[in-house]
């Protein structure tokens, strides 16, 4: 049987606060800007100007992502038996370091589209991107469940479950889109679906993405907020507590 998450104490948190609130900024930012970095890079020229450092866009946000991940790798110190959360941020750190190494595969397929090795690497990337936002949904319910707040674990676990359908729908549509696009012969009918498909794949695309990242990006923001006020809640009571030492050992 599965042993209950450990919750932390409020003494815990005040003590990862730093890293925690970092973590959770560095994601919120890095998210999104990964995202339009990547877009740009591969679908624009506004890179150009650059030069040899084109490629540097989508590797410097792709490296905030692990640096959000390797700061909420701090946390661990202070829970060190929970195996559960030390695997979870342990996958997430691998995925933000595989994410920095195939991030120049989006400017190299921008310059030689036609390139297989290069094709190849985008999609590796666009899988790895997919995963990673997965990874932080699943980073997200480990860290509530560990959080004092009942309301925090109920939502981050209901909208974590649901980001986790549409990105699993999202991976059943770019399948089935390309298996048609790759068959040979066609009914008539499937020609009907391809080409509407077609019409409609780039607003699908955005739907299965953009929806499950902003999902993302309200949970961390809601979390970060949750533990600024557990920790002040604490500081304000240590406070108080030591204020009143002082008053009793006065005369």
């Amino acid at each position: 049987m599965d042993q209950p998450a450990p919750i932390a104490s409020r003494e815990e948190l005040l003590l990862n606060l730093d890293p925690v609130v970092r973590g959770l900024s560095c994601l919120f930012w890095a998210l999104p800007l990964c995202l339009i970095t990547s877009v740009q890079v591969a679908l624009t020229d506004w890179y150009r100007p650059l030069g040899g450092l084109a490629f540097s866009p989508p590797t410097i946000s792709a490296l905030l992502i692990w640096l959000g991940f390797r700061q909420l790798s701090s946390f661990r110190s202070q829970i060190r038996a929970d195996l559960q959360w030390r695997q979870s941020i342990e996958r997430s750190e691998i995925f933000g370091l595989v994410g920095v190494g195939l991030s120049p595969f989006v400017y190299w397929w921008s310059r030689f589209p036609n390139v297989e090795y290069f094709t190849a690497g985008m999609v590796l990337m666009g899988l790895n991107g997919l995963a990673s936002l997965y990874q932080v949904n699943h980073n997200l319910r480990c860290l509530s469940e560990r959080i004092p707040d009942e309301s925090l674990r109920e939502e981050v676990r209901f909208f974590s479950y649901l980001n986790t359908c549409l990105l699993w729908l999202g991976l059943a549509f770019v399948a089935a889109y390309s298996a048609l696009v790759a068959s040979q012969a066609l009914p008539n009918s499937m020609m009907g679906l391809l080409f509407t498909l077609n019409l409609v794949r780039q607003w699908l695309l955005l739907f299965f993405l953009l929806w499950p990242l902003s999902i993302t990006m309200s949970m961390i923001w809601k979390t970060k907020r949750v533990v600024f006020i557990l920790a002040g809640s604490l500081a304000h009571n240590r406070y108080e507590s030591a204020w009143t030492e002082v008053e009793a050992d006065s005369p």
